[in-house]
């Protein structure tokens, strides 16, 4: 499916720029990276149904059994 194939190449362009970000000697970029990061998995909860208002709202509905590391996704 072109569709899904076109979709997985932006998030793959999206995750090798967060890299970069994390790769980089300047801070600011270390914050982009986690922004970027941020929408990246808020995007994929859209995609897989999640509801809420923010990010953290659709975080706190998911299952815990089902996700192994959503802890760490509320880690600063």
């Amino acid at each position: 499916d072109l569709s899904l194939a076109l979709r997985i190449q932006n998030m793959n362009e999206r995750w090798s720029a967060v890299i970069g970000h994390i790769q980089s000697q300047n801070k600011n970029d270390w914050k982009l990276a986690v922004i970027e990061a941020d929408a990246m998995l808020e995007s994929l909860l859209n995609q897989l149904g999640f509801e809420g208002v923010s990010l953290g709202d659709k975080l706190k509905r998911a299952d815990k059994n089902k996700f192994r590391n959503l802890a760490t996704a509320f880690e600063e």
